[in-house]
């Protein structure tokens, strides 16, 4: 249950504010208990009736305070009626009036008890001193000198009263009084002293032009009241003349207030500029974009702060600025004070006066450097994109070449004698294609797109193949050293991909080492024991093939480190990388079933450590090898769907060289219309993926039904990500890329029909 909260609370205030209170209050307390007194013992009734009169005057006259703009005070004109019942009645009467007034103001601007009875006893301190000082020293005097005195009057009450306000609020907030003072009252001392005027003038109309020395109270006739009541309208008339200003500063101030909480809270840089180029507003959000304060930024021009490069372009610009025109979006870029540039769009106008004549120029400049690095980072991966389409069609036709110049090769091979001067040159041929084909393999691992076929590799072997290519990547003034482990153990990855891995790591350290320097590659065995982490902490126990690329380039520093895996993340210059190097080397460690991790030092270099699982590659080479003796010959039937004339041929002249017998298919209507109509079995479809009018997957579907018992064998020229784009996959279906050789054609045919129980179809996906 909600504890009740106490009449005066007081767990805001601090010690000092407490005593003040206190001590304010009980002061006031008397003071106007004292008042209450010396009123009610007024000789005549019509002397507390008149104070009373002005006590209602002094309440109606608060009824609608209003609040001075930027500071908390409110102004009424019941201070008229406080500084008349000085003149008439003395320090008793005034405090009552003025009390009358300051608890009523305050029981309506504050639900807190502790305002509701300080506001009213400060009041009741500042009138009855100050009231007290005015008899005493005023006592006699006439006309213009009573004026005066009264005038005076009224700057000791306002001291007296703002002060003790003041004093207050410096307790409370632990600011300075003075400067408090000056903020929230200062400005006060004008409306006592119209206000004290006024009341004079009041009280020389009902013809008492003076007071007595020493009499307290004076009394007031029939007439007095009349000419007390007969000023009330142009008292009313100049209140709600101040209360109209007020009410409207106070709309243009918040107004104010409003802009210049947008203009310091945008991320936008909002400036103006006189006619001579020079700052003469700028907003907080120029320290972000540029590194100097707004302080600073004042003292530069227009042009001081614009890149080179675009130094004429803006100077063309500043004078159609000048001229009055406008312009929007014009990209261009800046220096920050640390010397980097940062790409801006920035929009600007004229500023005109009254008269319609321009006197400057305004606008507005945002930060495009992050987009501008996007757009460059998507056009670059648009480019790739199409590379990589334009690398995946030609790499079906290409391969389709290089099927038929390595199989036609090979087979010629084997028909001529090695005495034979066209065996060695068919042979030049052959090396010819097998090169091509290594070309094609690597055109596609750069561009992401070569098969994923993962076997069991030798990273030893695989080093020293990529190395020819290393060389002459990384350029001769890098010395490449190669360091192999003897009993290096096998992994299983795919080949391409481990090639890329290398090569993205070799260039990133070529990149390191501007000046040259040593690339070194080493591989060796790792065995991770239970709880060591020494080498990963994501490495589980067992046994592992360690691959290292160091060079002895200039390093990273940890911040750096911790972000080169992620995507887009590059430490070159804009246009000089894409930041996927490292995280596509990640993704394909990380799928292959490794790790990789980054030891640097800024000034010596680093090194990429990437750990894969080592495999029992001795069972796995000796089924291959026994798979390999007794896949040579056959004698089932196989049907060759093939859109490729010339591959159709060596298709079927592989087979029939290996004892099958082969029918022949050019398209997937013809190998229907085949399967319909051939009378004996058909063992085996050897079909291409790709082709028109009707793919390979389409085709095995619609045999399915006709053909039950047919196993299905799949090839294509096409990568992975082609022939799944065009909605079948090959995932888990037997499948043979090309280029293929005639052997590795007829190992996988009779591979395929060993299987036992094996699928037929590979359905869409």
């Amino acid at each position: 249950m909600e504890q009740a909260r106490p009449l005066i609370d007081m767990s805001d205030y601090n010690r000092g504010v407490r005593v003040y209170w206190w001590t304010t209050v009980s002061a006031g307390l008397l003071v106007t208990a004292w008042a209450i007194d010396q009123v009610l013992h007024m000789s005549k009734e019509s002397d507390k009736l008149a104070v009373a009169a002005l006590m209602v005057l002094a309440l109606l006259a608060s009824l609608k305070p209003t609040r001075v703009p930027g500071t908390q005070a409110v102004i009424t004109p019941a201070d008229v009626f406080v500084f008349l019942a000085a003149v008439v009645f003395g320090p008793a009467g005034a405090t009552l009036v003025a009390v009358t007034e300051a608890s009523f103001v305050s029981y309506r601007t504050s639900d807190r008890w502790t305002s509701r009875l300080g506001g009213p006893a400060l009041m009741a301190i500042a009138v009855s001193v100050s009231t007290e000082i005015f008899w005493l020293t005023a006592g006699g005097l006439k006309g213009a000198v009573f004026l005066a005195a009264l005038l005076g009057l009224s700057i000791i009450y306002f001291f007296l009263n703002s002060l003790l306000l003041a004093t207050h609020q410096s307790l409370k907030r632990r600011v300075p009084l003075f400067t408090l003072w000056k903020v929230n009252y200062s400005w006060a001392s004008l409306t006592y002293i119209a206000s004290a005027a006024t009341a004079g003038l009041v009280h020389m109309a009902i013809g008492q032009p003076s007071i007595a020395a020493g009499e307290p109270a004076v009394a007031v006739g029939q007439e007095g009241i009349a000419a007390l009541v007969a000023p009330l309208p142009l008292i009313a008339i100049i209140y709600a003349t101040c209360r109209l200003y007020f009410v409207r500063a106070e709309e243009r101030l918040v107004a104010a207030e409003r802009i210049s909480l947008i203009l310091n809270n945008t991320s936008d840089v909002i400036f103006s500029f006189n006619l001579e180029g020079r700052v003469t507003y700028v907003n907080p959000a120029v320290q972000v974009l540029t590194g100097y304060t707004a302080q600073e930024a004042s003292d530069h021009q227009f042009l001081s702060l614009v890149h080179p490069d675009d130094l004429t372009k803006l100077s063309t610009l500043w004078l159609n600025l000048v001229d009055g025109r406008q312009c929007s979006d014009e990209e261009f870029k800046l220096v920050t004070r640390d010397g980097k540039s940062k790409w801006c769009s920035g929009s600007w106008g004229p500023i005109f006066n009254d008269r319609s004549e321009q006197i400057g120029v305004q606008g507005h400049i945002r930060d495009i450097s992050d987009r501008k690095m996007l757009q460059a980072q998507l056009l670059h991966s648009q480019k790739m994109e199409a590379i990589g389409r334009l690398a995946g069609g030609v790499a079906h036709d290409f391969n389709n070449l290089l099927t038929a110049i390595i199989g036609y090769c090979e087979m010629a091979l084997d028909g001529l004698p090695r005495s034979n001067p066209a065996h060695d040159r068919v042979k030049q041929v052959l090396k010819a294609g097998e090169r091509a084909e290594s070309l094609t393999r690597q055109l596609l691992a750069f561009s992401r797109r070569q098969m994923l076929v993962p076997v069991v590799i030798d990273l030893s072997a695989l080093v020293d193949d990529v190395n020819k290519l290393l060389r002459r990547l990384i350029g001769e003034d890098t010395e490449l050293i190669a360091v192999s482990s003897p009993g290096l153990g096998r992994v299983k990855a795919d080949p391409g991909q481990i090639e890329q891995v290398i090569v993205n790591l070799a260039v990133n350290a070529r990149d390191a080492m501007p000046n040259g320097g040593r690339l070194f590659i080493r591989t060796g065995n790792v065995y991770v024991s239970e709880g060591d982490n020494s080498a990963h902490e994501n490495l589980a126990p067992g046994e592992y093939v360690a691959l290292s690329v160091t060079d002895t380039g200039c390093g990273m520093d940890a911040e750096t480190a911790s972000q080169i895996f992620e995507p887009f993340f590059t430490t070159k210059e804009l246009g000089k990388g894409t930041g996927l190097g490292l995280s596509t080397v990640y993704g394909i460690i990380k799928q292959s079933g490794g790790e990789i991790a980054v030891e640097t030092e800024i000034g010596i270099g680093t090194t990429f450590r990437i750990y894969l699982p080592r495999v029992d590659s001795e069972s796995q080479q000796s089924t291959l090898d026994e798979a390999g003796a007794a896949t040579r010959a056959g004698s089932e039937t196989i049907l060759v769907v093939e859109d490729d004339e010339t591959l159709l041929s060596l298709c079927t002249e592989i087979l029939t060289s290996s004892g099958y017998q082969a029918l022949q298919a050019s398209n997937g209507r013809e190998a229907l219309l085949i399967c319909e109509q051939y009378g004996g079995p058909i063992h085996l479809m050897l079909t291409d993926l790709v082709m028109p009018k009707m793919n390979g997957c389409e085709l095995a579907d619609r045999v399915a039904s006709i053909r039950s018992e047919m196993k299905v064998l799949f090839m294509s020229g096409y990568t992975d990500e082609v022939v799944g784009s065009n909605g079948f996959s090959i995932a888990g279906r037997p499948f043979l890329p090309k280029p293929f050789t005639p052997d590795s054609l007829a190992r996988k045919v009779r591979e395929v029909l060993d299987q036992a129980g094996h699928a037929r179809t590979a359905g869409q996906n």
